[in-house]
């Protein structure tokens, strides 16, 4: 089983859309029973709530429907158990790397993901309307295809 953990600040725009659209690549791949995938915050503001409302929207232009996940905190713990840490921009992968543990290696920002990598990180869309989160989408889309192939990949090569 491989688990990919991505993380954003509130884990109700970027990390739950993440969340959402690699599992819908992994589902029509044929790979769901391969994969556990999940996302949380660095921050505690939203704990318990579901994605903000525009990211839902969003990510419901694709039928991709991320309105039953909720907000969490990621924990030491989470650093352990996932083989893929995937923050949407370098204030969150700082967090990360400083929660003292000895799991750096499986840290890897989404935007080194992406072919044409000219971001710092994925925008965060929270204070801005609804084209911020279609582009948002947009960029996860192509940052999550090319993700999930690396992680394959990188699976195959460790069996090998």
């Amino acid at each position: 089983m491989k688990k990919v953990l991505f993380v954003c600040l509130g884990n109700i725009c970027r990390s739950p859309s993440a969340q959402g659209i690699i599992e819908w690549f992994i589902e029509r791949r044929g790979l769901s029973n391969q994969y556990i995938v999940d996302s949380a915050g660095t921050a505690d503001y939203h704990i318990g709530k579901p994605p903000d409302t525009r990211a839902i929207n969003a990510c419901s232009k694709l039928e991709v429907d991320i309105s039953d996940q909720r907000a969490r905190q990621v924990t030491i713990l989470d650093l352990s158990q996932f083989d893929h840490i995937i923050p949407m921009d370098g204030r969150n992968h700082d967090f990360l790397n400083q929660m003292g543990t000895n799991n750096q290696h499986k840290i890897k920002p989404l935007v080194n993901y992406l072919p044409y990598n000219q971001l710092l990180g994925i925008p965060d869309p929270f204070h801005g309307n609804e084209d911020d989160f279609d582009t948002m989408v947009q960029l996860l889309l192509v940052a999550c295809r090319h993700a999930l192939s690396e992680i394959e990949n990188h699976h195959v090569l460790q069996a090998s």
